[in-house]
């Protein structure tokens, strides 16, 4: 044992001891050895004549070199107390701080000793504060100052509660847990390279999973901005240096920057280097984070990856759908113009977080404006069978009129010198006359907010369904409302809007608030409850949590077999979710089998069905699709076409969606020419909606420009 830790001593001297003393300490931080080991040649190190010559120029540093780096846990460095360890790194330590002044926790980073006297290292550490202060994202570590002392520099930063993603066990977490937090990352990386700067050491050491679920990037320490401090860094005429001489440490400067194994082949080799390293960096990674196999071999030896990485060779991926191969398979190319763009990363991430909602059937059952108010007439009538109740009720059906008539002389194009009023405006306007005309009427009040708040969910515009229901609800506590039911609805009809928005957090709480009520008071038996469960359920499909989903909806699947004639339509949308899990654990003949069965509750003489129909020929599509039966998958879109004109009409944005789908089909039968003209179907929806704006027609018009020259596939 003594033996071999006197050859690795002797072995690593005998790399360091011709080397400039900056450059030999660097190197000795760089290489991954036992701290023992590496403090002996340090020690051997200091009576070389690599010091004596370097003194020989700086006899003024010669008490820096040999200081002893001293603990500062107790001390108060302008207002802020040093009040733990968190670390070392290779220039310093990262301590806990707490600045008194402001009353919070920051972390502060050190730069002393032998690194302080380097402009190379003492410029890295100013660097990082050039560029963190240039950022301002919720997923990049926030900078609050630079304190320069006599000895030390230090740097306060955000303090940041959690663990980085190789000490957070990120493998067990779930598959769309591990696709938020990739979009969480691309988001910050996004910020970083519209202000121009590139990371240059993206890796799971500095990306932090916050308690709070938050993502954060750290260490911009060896960032660089291609404004102006690329020239700084341009290794493009510099010859490749032995792999002995290669500096592959993420905290000390060295004339390649970046970790070994994430880096890319052109930072690997020296070269220039663009936003597109951070790409491949971050192919890597997301490789580590989905995959089931490791990006290279467990055991593979320093020298063999050294090589490896200026290749740009890394094992195939294993284990995942095909979007998301082939967009980490992008993301690692080698020709650098193969890569995608960060924007090009999170617009191709998203569509993948969303194909399940693609596919989906809208969990909640909707109703039409009249239908509402013929709803709540009649039922306020049936609850008062006495004389007076009756009247009542005729009172308000007058006054629900009154408002109505007002509402719709809004939309008089004499009164509006011709101008046509919209959905949107006159859903404006009845919201202001609610809190006017019937303030002396809270139950309806509140029925025809959520009316209006579940038009505005079905244009899209959730923040405005979202303020209608929250006022329901304000509405419904300050007159002390005393109908459960209607204050379970409210929650339920905020779960929805949560939903929309992807807020899954808050549509679980929501769900939950609505159990709560029901089962407090005796509503169990009431179907919104029965709903409420049921996406529940839906819920757990949608955080990715596949197991746990499938196993209550197969006891869905025997809960509504029990009376198939009333529990139609949650049969089709159970099936549905059935299918949509064995297609998401890579099972599409069990997924077909699924949707199959839901097929057969279908009534194609009912239009109210039109809508679980189109669902489930789109999920057939998407799974012939996945199979490579492109074919049968164009022939159940068109069919998908054919139902969303009749249901939505000829020139809805849901058609626009669908048409890509078809010209991406044909184009993978080598179709271009049908390809190119369904994505100008496409197109031109886009345009009629006044869409040109959105993520969705860029991604078509890019899809268009792949179509028309081949050379860009």
């Amino acid at each position: 044992m003594a033996n071999n830790k006197k050859n690795k001593v002797n072995k690593l001297f005998a790399q360091v001891v011709n080397m400039q003393t900056i450059e030999a300490f660097n190197y000795l931080d760089s290489v991954q050895e036992e701290a023992d080991v590496v403090l002996q040649v340090a020690h051997l190190l200091s009576d070389s004549d690599t010091k004596t010559a370097f003194l020989a120029t700086h006899a003024d540093v010669g008490h820096v070199l040999n200081e002893t780096e001293a603990n500062l846990v107790g001390q108060t460095i302008a207002g802020i107390e040093l009040t733990k360890m968190l670390g070392k790194g290779g220039m310093g330590e990262v301590y806990l701080g707490f600045d008194k002044k402001l009353q919070r926790k920051v972390a502060v980073k050190t730069i002393r000793g032998m690194y302080r006297i380097n402009p190379q290292a003492r410029e890295r550490f100013q660097t990082e504060a050039r560029m963190l202060s240039r950022l301002n994202h919720e997923n990049i570590c926030k900078i609050y100052a630079i304190i320069e002392q006599e000895n030390v520099d230090f740097l306060v930063l955000e303090y940041i509660e959690g663990q980085s993603l190789r000490k957070n066990r990120i493998k067990n977490k779930s598959y769309g847990e591990k696709l938020q937090i990739a979009k969480s990352i691309l988001s910050g990386l996004i910020a970083a390279h519209n202000a121009t700067i590139v990371h240059r050491d993206l890796k799971p050491d500095n990306v932090i999973l916050a308690k709070d679920g938050s993502i954060k990037i750290l260490d911009f320490g060896i960032s660089t901005s291609l404004q102006k401090d690329l020239p700084q860094f341009n290794q493009s005429n510099q010859s490749e240096t032995s792999s002995q001489q290669i500096s592959y440490s993420t905290t000390t400067p060295g004339k390649i920057m970046g970790t070994l194994g994430y880096m890319s082949p052109e930072q690997a080799k020296g070269k220039e280097i663009s936003t597109a390293s951070d790409i491949y960096s971050l192919g890597v990674l997301f490789h580590e984070i989905f995959a089931e196999n490791h990006p290279y071999p467990k055991n593979i030896d320093k020298e063999e990856l050294i090589k490896r990485t200026k290749k740009g060779q890394s094992e195939a991926v294993i284990g995942l759908k095909k979007d998301l191969s082939r967009l980490i398979n992008r993301m690692k190319s080698v020709p650098i113009a193969a890569r995608p763009t960060a924007f090009d990363c999170l617009i191709s991430l998203q569509k993948i977080i969303d194909k399940p909602k693609r596919r989906r059937k809208q969990i909640f059952i909707t109703t039409l404006l009249f239908l509402t108010f013929l709803g709540f007439i009649k039922y306020t009538y049936d609850l008062n069978q006495q004389k007076q109740a009756a009247i009542s009720a005729k009172n308000q059906a007058e006054q629900m009129l009154g408002f109505m008539q007002g509402l719709f002389e809004n939309s008089d194009p004499y009164k509006n010198q011709g101008k046509e009023i919209t959905a949107t405006e006159m859903l404006q306007t009845g919201a202001i006359k609610l809190d006017s005309d019937l303030k002396d009427q809270p139950m309806m009040q509140v029925r025809l907010k959520m009316t209006i708040a579940d038009i505005y969910r079905k244009l899209g515009k959730n923040d405005l369904a979202n303020q209608q229901l929250h006022d329901s609800l304000t509405v419904y506590k300050k007159q002390n409302l005393s109908n459960k039911t209607l204050l379970m609805e409210i929650y339920a009809s905020l779960a929805k809007v949560a939903f929309n928005k992807n807020d899954l957090v808050n549509m679980q709480n929501y769900l939950k608030q609505a159990q709560d009520i029901a089962e407090k008071n005796g509503l169990t038996n009431n179907g919104n409850y029965i709903s409420t469960q049921f996406n529940l359920t839906a819920l757990y499909f949608e955080k990715g949590q596949f197991e746990k989903a499938e196993k209550e909806f197969k006891q869905w699947l025997k809960f509504y077999s029990k009376d198939k004639d009333k529990y139609k339509k949650d049969l089709i949308s159970t099936y549905n979710y059935l299918g949509l899990i064995a297609a998401e654990n890579g099972k599409p003949q069990q997924a077909m089998d699924y949707l199959q069965q839901a097929i057969k509750f279908f009534d194609t003489k009912n239009k109210h069905d039109l809508h679980e129909q189109i669902t489930i020929y789109a999920n057939i599509a998407t799974i012939y699709s996945d199979l490579g039966n492109f074919k049968k998958a164009i022939e159940y879109n068109l069919k998908v076409i054919a139902l969303r004109k009749k249901y939505l009409g000829e020139n809805h944005p849901l058609l626009a969606n669908t048409y890509n789908n078809i010209a991406t089909n044909y184009f993978a039968i080598n179709d271009k020419e049908k390809g190119v003209e369904y994505i100008q179907k496409a197109l031109e929806i886009y345009q009629n909606n006044k869409l040109t704006d959105s993520v969705d027609y860029a991604n078509s018009l890019q899809n268009k420009a792949v179509y028309q020259e081949p050379n860009l596939q």
